[in-house]
């Protein structure tokens, strides 16, 4: 097992996102291995917080090149560029 960053661990972040919850049975999980296993190289490689990492994944994965966000961790990813909301 891999440490991860603040405390979480990477089998541990795979095992409880990859989990669909009873409760959500109305939505669909298509492509989400492939978004995880991204936000879980983005979390190692940056440093990043597991939600951070997470949403930088899904707007990679789904061909999206800028966020717009006030969160400066996103400027250490090279993938994607960060633009201030105004």
């Amino acid at each position: 097992m891999q440490n991860g960053v603040l405390g979480y661990k990477c089998d541990d972040m795979n095992r409880q996102l990859l989990r669909p919850k009873n409760s959500h049975k109305n939505i669909s999980f298509n492509g989400i291995r492939i978004r995880i296993r991204k936000a879980q190289m983005l979390f190692q490689t940056y440093k990043l917080d597991p939600r951070d990492a997470i949403h930088a994944a899904c707007a990679i994965e789904s061909g999206i090149k800028e966020i717009i966000s006030n969160d400066a961790d996103f400027d250490k990813i090279k993938e994607i560029k960060r633009i201030m909301p105004r």
